[in-house]
């Protein structure tokens, strides 16, 4: 279960009983705990909790790696049983874990029930579960510790103003977490979405994608929404959908259909869940004031069009939320005092949204758009009035900013109030008030510059902004070093790298190569910011070359930094010259061989075959054979043909650029019937003849032809020769053995 809440603190208790038994949670006891936990037992408790914090940091029964968090066990309801209680100061913005651990004396029947509360509230994780019913996975809480601050910064087609997110946050003095794009459904494939999308997340902020299908919601294609899915996913961070916002309205394609508008939403929902788990849905109708606005009354406006329930990938609904304006609407050109608080909690038919849905529904809620201006005053007609002047527009709105943007009043009001965007733009529209009607007016909604009172209310720290992301670290070549020489042609790059930003990826650039500078070989990772040591492969290098390589961090928020180009020199190759006599039964004057000879290196020290071995050469007439590219070391030297090794030639150093000579003595064929495989025939040869000598009977041993059972050449059958056919057995071709 995913909960997100707002506060200082964290709370969160268990509550067990025995076999079924329910225990009603009191919260004022919790929080009478929360900073005096002295009190301790020894009794019965079903399960015991082990918290991760979203540094990694864990707090359990045995300790705490938390600074300041406290593990209790206290009877928290007055039953006589100890219960579990943690509490977390300084709460950080993430994922706190919860595993929940049964304790050894724990039924299955026993159950438990786990809350947590924060600035007096309380949420309920886990209620009356049993013990054979504890989730493999952690109960997941998502903490907001503050309000993030968003805003929409123009630059649609019905847009007067534009303004770029760099001008926007030095003009406010802070980055802001949330940017707002308007995004048709039927427009889902167009790249400069994601391109945007990119561009938030590059600036360490977090895109909102109002996603309206403006053909209708019964022409959505469900094609365009996987798609969009897809691309969010990609963009591999935190993006809010707002489906079809201000659907209790009447002036939109999708209003005033709360049946169909659920139905859709759901199925959206659905799509984002399960192709990207990184998208926030969030249903975010208007204010209810006026509802139905001249279209059909279908309730109080809001629970309607609630999308109720679970699917497949959890509940559809991520966030709640709300859009609303301050328009002067009683032409008193003041802002009521209040009346932020108002469009909140004293909606039509007294539908306290805040309570109904943030509460009610266990939500965070946000603002998707919000913001001021004083119509009133303005020379159009029919409501012609002498205009505000600049200032007095200026002052209208900062009264109005000063209630939205109050940390006494998010913090003891709604807590649960975890983001809001501003409507920082000018455009051209019709505005109604009391009495009047303004058409086609020009409505500046943009945050005053002078006296810019939102900059001043957004520094407080319980505003939560971007946090500026910090570019990768240098990748810094550890080996080879720079200008080596001698390098082996099998060499790894290795470098240090890493993020000083905790929770970012970085992925690394490889450039390799001969030439200067050198060319994109490719890219690796993702890794995490803490892996700052990183390994890769060159492959197989040419001797006596010089090689080219620069490495390119670029992190999840596609912030690079490049490193110098580095050069090394390989090795000069070494080369072996070997030779090798033979012996053929069919045919022993013959000094060819019929396959190629394997000639395989073992490290003299490990017995360990080189990774580069083996190598392949042919004879000559004389049995002589040649082969290069080898690996500077000692070695001990086999060869063979098919799969018989020869006697190894042992510790034979190589050095580079020289050439070392080894001589394998002689190998002699070990299939006496000439039928290229070593099998029964051979072996009914040397078993039905064993212990014969040549010397004893010269007239058998040539009439029989035993001495092509003499493997050894030794002018008898013993022990020798029947080894020689038992190691070979089942090989096929001509098969050798190594003899002086």
């Amino acid at each position: 279960m995913l909960s997100k809440i707002f506060g200082v603190a964290l709370v969160f208790v268990v509550i067990g009983s025995i076999v079924g038994e329910h225990k009603e949670i009191r919260p004022e006891t919790i929080y009478s705990w929360a900073w005096d936990l002295l009190l301790g037992g020894a009794s019965y408790c079903p399960v015991d909790l082990a918290i991760t914090d979203p540094d990694g940091l864990v707090l359990n029964k045995q300790g705490s790696e938390i600074p300041g968090a406290i593990y209790e066990e206290i009877d928290i309801d007055e039953d006589g049983e100890l219960d579990d209680l943690f509490a977390i100061p300084g709460r950080k913005t993430g994922d706190y874990l919860i595993q929940v651990i049964p304790e050894p004396n724990a039924l299955p029947e026993d159950t438990y029930s786990l809350e947590a509360a924060v600035n007096g509230e309380t949420i309920v994780l886990a209620e009356d579960v049993q013990i054979s019913d504890i989730p493999s996975e952690p109960y997941v809480f998502n903490s907001i510790p503050g309000c993030y601050i968003g805003a929409y910064l123009g630059c649609g087609s019905d847009d007067l103003s534009c303004e770029n997110i760099s001008d926007f946050n030095q003009e406010m003095g802070k980055n802001h977490a949330i940017f707002v794009r308007y995004v048709d459904v039927a427009d889902s494939e167009n790249l400069s979405h994601f391109e945007w999308a990119q561009e938030i997340k590059d600036n360490g902020a977090m895109p909102m994608c109002i996603y309206d299908p403006w053909d209708g919601l019964d022409a959505i294609n469900i094609s365009d929404v996987g798609y969009f899915a897809s691309e969010c996913n990609e963009l591999n961070t935190t993006v809010f959908i707002v489906f079809g916002h201000e659907m209790n309205g009447l002036w939109y394609p999708w209003g005033n259909a709360p049946d169909n508008y659920t139905s859709k939403f759901k199925e959206v929902a659905e799509i984002f869940h399960e192709n990207a788990p990184n998208v926030e849905m969030c249903w975010v109708p208007n204010q209810n004031w006026g509802y139905p606005w001249g279209g059909t009354d279908y309730g109080d406006g809001y629970s309607e069009y609630y999308p109720e329930g679970t699917g497949t990938y959890g509940e559809y609904v991520d966030w709640v939320g709300l859009n609303f304006y301050e328009k002067d609407w009683d032409e008193d050109n003041l802002v009521p005092p209040d009346m932020f608080v108002a469009n909140i909690r004293n909606g039509q038919d007294s539908a306290d949204f805040y309570e109904m849905f943030a509460v009610g529904k266990n939500k965070p809620m946000l603002i998707a758009e919000m913001g001021a201006f004083d119509p009133n005053k303005d020379p159009t007609a029919p409501g012609e009035r002498d205009p505000l002047n600049e200032a007095e527009q200026a002052e209208f709105k900062n009264e109005w900013l000063e209630q939205a943007y109050n940390v006494t009043t998010l913090q003891e009001e709604f807590p649960r109030l975890n983001a809001i965007c501003y409507f920082h733009v000018s455009k051209t529209e019709t505005i109604d008030t009391q009495s009047h009607s303004f058409y086609d007016i020009t409505a500046d909604y943009r945050i005053p510059e002078s006296p810019n009172v939102y900059e001043n209310l957004i520094s407080d720290p319980y505003f939560i902004g971007a946090e500026a992301n910090s570019p990768p670290n240098m990748p810094c070549g550890s080996s080879p070093a720079n200008h080596a020489t001698g390098v082996s042609t099998d060499v790894n790059l290795n470098w240090t790298g890493g993020d000083p930003d905790v929770g970012d990826t970085v992925n690394y650039t490889v450039y390799f190569g001969t030439s200067s500078p050198p060319p994109f070989r490719e890219t690796i990772g993702p890794y995490a910011a803490n892996q700052t040591s990183i390994s890769y492969s060159s492959g197989t290098l040419s001797y006596n070359s010089t090689y080219y390589w620069q490495i390119a961090a670029t992190d999840n928020h596609g912030a690079s930094t490049v490193g110098p180009v580095r050069e090394f020199t390989t090795q000069q190759a070494t080369t072996l010259e070997g030779h090798v006599g033979f012996y053929r039964a069919e045919d022993p004057g013959d000094p060819t061989w019929e396959t190629p000879l394997v000639v395989r290196f073992f490290d003299n020290a490990t017995g360990i075959e080189a990774g580069w071995s083996p190598k392949y050469a042919t004879t000559d007439a004389y049995g002589n054979f040649t082969t290069d590219s080898i690996e500077p070391g000692t070695y001990d030297i086999g060869i063979k043909n098919y799969t018989t090794h020869s006697k190894m030639v042992n510790g034979k150093v190589f050095t580079p650029g020289n050439t070392t000579a080894a001589s394998f003595g002689t190998l002699v064929e070990a299939d006496c019937d000439d039928s290229d495989k070593t099998d029964a025939a051979d072996y009914s040869r040397v078993l039905n003849n064993y212990n014969v000598r040549k010397i004893a009977d010269p007239t058998f041993w040539a009439t029989y032809d035993l001495w092509k059972a003499d493997y050894t050449r030794d002018e008898k059958i013993d022990a020798s020769d029947f080894s020689a056919v038992l190691n070979n057995y089942g090989d096929r071709g001509d098969i050798f053995y190594y003899t002086h």
